[in-house]
């Protein structure tokens, strides 16, 4: 089962009103003031950090486990809704895609308290009052959001000019919500850390896009358009007094993590998994966790979710010809609001379509990279609930012409696979056959194969790289590694090695498995049937990672050793050959998702 958890950082702007809040005023070059500068004048929004969600499914977001791919909201770990600090910028115009830039402030320090009563998407807010333009009668300010800048973004004069600066792109007068969603090229770490260094603290938060359809009646919407609202209408007060008035209802803007994140759970405390495939050679070996990783993850991003097409995803269907809740919540993040608002459960990354031409898109590992991130830990089965071990990303979506393996982001396993219970020992896997040979059997499986070497004494030389060996196009061959005496193999014994086919050659036991592509909606709302094509209607958004969104894999059996070598992902389909991993993937919000896998 496939359950998703969506980790939901949100960012409410005026919240409950009526809750006690911890006002903080933030005018710039006024503190403590009362009269705005000249041509400015004051707005109030409340900060709801929010929570996760999780389960796979979209069609039930009310937070309730039920076992059928809900989505179950989760506040995650404390680091990642810390506030180290925020920037509001404003934009004035008479509708939100034509509005434009006006002007960047500084939020200083925000503290944050828990929220009380607990919200199933909401953890902890602020409210907070702050200088901001005045606009002619006619004209409405929209507010973005920005918690913990980072590296990313920064503003050049907060008390004069107030300019945003975005990825080292200075806005202009003329820029509009489609200048933030211009290609940005960045790190998971320059959008996690203060500075781009250090721990994992400071998660770069910029406003969720959000939809007055309830999913759930998306059907009664036919011909119409189905939008979304990511910049925020706020209200212009005079004076800060005005803006403080008991009265005064904050403006509500919600929020949420630029990065996806990814979890692994399934092995034991020794973090080991035993194979169980019976009337296999393979039942009962021993597969211990060296590292986990992410392959294939995006250097692109947006620096606010882009869902310009929102209203045609809304109308396909899935398993249940029902339509909607794929791609909307059913359920408001507040209840309490006059007009209702919900999520929305999909994206449009910078190479959704088609790659970024003369660009490096992807981070894509290979066995000679000496910099593989990994993370030596992982959930046990025994501990749950205990740290996680996280990794992050970038947002990775794709249209289902794009939905390929070498397109996808996949969680990339590192073992020593133990086919001996005795400990490390090198092994053979030849051919097809799903039998391992231990070192000694495999050489004299080449004796009773190459009568020229029947008679030999053979050994593999010590200093041999594991990885594929006769491997048609590759260039690694057996005459390559096995020693006669000590001396290299030539002539006609060496044509009879490289022609008895590809041997995969398991150095010290390393195994690597790169099966787990990560899937979004996955097999509860875009179910796959071996053998048909994939179609937008059925399949997009099966497989992707979306940002604010937590993808926990885990992993329930493992059914004999994977690659030898790490091995760059192939143009294919994603649905296509099977791996030797099976595992669920539950997305957590965050929302959270789960995903079960056997390799």
């Amino acid at each position: 089962m496939k359950k998703v958890k969506y980790l939901a950082m949100l960012l409410a702007a005026g919240m409950f009103a009526a809750c006690s809040d911890n006002l903080e005023d933030t005018g710039a070059g006024n503190a403590g003031g009362t009269t705005p500068a000249t041509g400015e004048g004051y707005v109030k929004v409340a900060i709801n950090m929010p929570t996760t969600s999780g389960g796979m499914s979209r069609a039930d977001d009310d937070g309730t486990d039920t076992g059928n791919n809900d989505v179950i909201f989760d506040d995650g770990k404390s680091d990642e809704y810390n506030i180290t600090g925020g920037i509001i910028a404003f934009f004035a115009g008479t509708a939100e895609n034509t509005a434009k830039f006006k002007k960047a402030y500084d939020l200083g320090d925000l503290s944050f308290s828990n929220q009380n009563p607990a919200d199933d998407q909401v953890s902890s807010r602020v409210a907070t009052i702050t200088e901001a333009p005045v606009v002619p009668t006619g004209t409405t300010l929209y507010a973005l959001v920005i918690l913990n800048p980072n590296q990313v973004v920064t503003i050049k004069d907060s008390q004069t000019e107030g300019d945003l600066i975005v990825g080292g792109t200075l806005l202009s007068s003329t820029s509009t919500l489609s200048d933030l969603q211009d290609n940005l090229a960045t790190t998971v770490d320059a959008c996690t850390k203060i500075n781009g260094t250090g721990t994992q603290t400071s998660f770069l938060m910029t406003n969720a896009p959000l939809t007055s359809t309830n999913g759930d009646n998306v059907s009664t919407t036919e011909g119409t358009a189905i939008t979304a609202q990511t910049l925020v209408p706020v209200k212009v007060y005079a004076t800060r007094e005005l803006a403080n008035d008991a009265n005064a209802a904050p403006d509500e803007i919600y929020v949420e993590r630029i990065v996806a994140k990814v979890t692994l759970k399934g092995f034991d405390s020794n973090k080991q998994i035993i194979v169980d495939n019976t009337n296999s050679a393979y039942d009962g070996d021993v597969v211990t966790l060296e590292g986990w990783t992410l392959n294939v993850t995006n250097n692109y991003t947006y620096l606010v979710r882009k869902v310009s097409e929102l209203s045609t995803w809304a109308k396909y269907t899935d398993n249940d010809n029902a339509i909607g809740d794929r791609f909307i919540g059913n359920t408001a993040v507040n209840s309490n609001a006059t007009t209702k608002q919900y999520r929305i459960y999909w994206a449009e990354d910078p190479n959704y379509s088609s790659l970024i031409a003369g660009e490096t898109n992807f981070t894509i590992y290979k066995e000679s990279d000496t910099n593989i991130p990994w993370i030596e830990n992982c959930e046990s089965k025994e501990s749950i609930g205990a740290d996680n071990y996280p990794a992050y990303c970038l947002e990775n979506t794709f249209n289902t012409d794009n939905q390929n393996r070498n397109k996808t982001t996949t969680l990339l396993l590192k073992a020593k696979y133990d086919m001996t219970g005795t400990g490390d020992q090198s092994f053979f896997v030849v051919g097809n056959i799903a039998q391992a040979y231990t070192e000694t059997d495999f050489l004299n499986y080449v004796k009773t194969k190459v009568s020229g070497l029947s008679e030999a004494t053979l050994t593999i030389k010590p200093d041999a790289a594991g990885g594929f060996y006769n491997k048609e196009g590759g260039t690694k061959k057996l005459s390559d590694i096995i020693l006669n005496n000590g001396s290299a193999i030539e002539g006609d014994n060496a044509t009879a090695l490289n022609n008895l086919g590809q041997v995969n050659y398991y150095k010290d036991g390393v195994s690597y498995y790169y099966s787990v592509l990560i899937k979004h909606f996955g097999d509860g709302e875009t179910p796959y049937v071996a053998g048909e094509s994939y179609t937008e209607a059925k399949h997009l958004g099966r497989y992707g990672v979306v940002r604010n969104n937590w993808y926990e894999i885990n992993i329930t059996g493992i059914s004999g050793p994977g690659l030898p070598e790490i091995e760059d992902p192939d143009p294919d389909p994603d649905d296509g050959t099977e791996g030797f991993v099976k595992c669920a993937i539950n997305v957590l919000s965050w929302a959270r998702r789960t995903q079960n896998v056997e390799l």
